[in-house]
């Protein structure tokens, strides 16, 4: 079943991040199918996080796709992860905006 297979790629690509970028606390992945302007599958990977020590670096969460694609190919994945790190913050306050618009 599809979401079964995006919710084990979730914890795999947050077990990876947790170790790959200590500086920030990930308090969730969620994982869904979308497509690029090609119109070719990818993952879209929706992350938030919590600072740990001061702002984030954005060069090193550019870094993502690189530490995160050779972990997908090893779980049978080759769909391309396209990244959005989205602060706790923000995160509340795009699920507040959403349920205004109701």
């Amino acid at each position: 079943m599809k979401t079964d297979r995006f919710h084990n790629l979730g914890n795999i690509i947050r077990d990876a991040l947790v170790e790959a970028f200590p500086f920030m606390k990930i308090l969730n992945v969620s994982v869904r199918e979308g497509n690029d302007a090609d119109d070719e599958g990818v993952l879209m990977v929706d992350v938030v996080f919590e600072p740990q020590h001061g702002a984030i670096d954005a060069k090193a969460l550019s870094g993502a796709v690189r530490t995160i694609r050779p972990i997908l190919f090893e779980n049978d994945e080759d769909a391309f992860p396209v990244f959005s790190f989205i602060s706790r913050q923000d995160a509340g306050w795009t699920r507040r905006e959403a349920a205004r618009s109701h």
